[in-house]
């Protein structure tokens, strides 16, 4: 009787263990996907600041945050020469515009890359914003995560 209790006991206990180990996974991985999102959907509202502060996007106009990786790409970093301080886990938020917000509509797309638990999460925003009149204020018309 006392061998099965103990083992009764012990199956408990090892079972216990295992959900919350499960747990802390599953909190892991919302916490990093939460990270990306809010890293991605940044980058959308830091490239609508740039294009509202009448700013070209190209590396001669944009804050010195944004570094050039392609034609119409820029991304900031948590490790780049002027980096994001923000963050408090290794991060990178790439933006891509086209089009030209004085004359039509802009396409941006932002990608949110964070490294947390030894895992790399990534979420990607598209959006479209315009230009309106008479205050030239940008206005992000439409957003959607990928």
């Amino acid at each position: 009787m006392t061998v099965f209790m103990l083992m009764t006991l012990t199956l408990l206990a090892v079972s216990y263990w295992k959900m919350i180990e499960i747990n802390t996974q599953n909190m892991e991985l919302k916490e990093g996907e939460l990270r990306a999102f809010m890293a991605a959907r940044g980058g959308i509202e830091d490239a609508v600041y740039e294009l509202g502060a009448f700013r070209a996007w190209s590396a001669s106009e944009l804050s010195s945050q944004w570094q050039q990786s392609g034609v119409d790409t820029f991304y900031k970093s948590t490790t780049g020469a002027t980096p994001l301080t923000h963050f408090d886990s290794p991060t990178t938020i790439s933006v891509t515009v086209t089009g030209d917000p004085a004359t039509d509509t802009v396409n941006i797309t932002s990608v949110g890359q964070v490294r947390l638990f030894n895992r790399q999460f990534m979420k990607t925003f598209s959006a479209q914003v315009i230009r309106s009149s008479p205050n030239n204020e940008i206005h992000i018309v439409t957003i959607q995560e990928n």
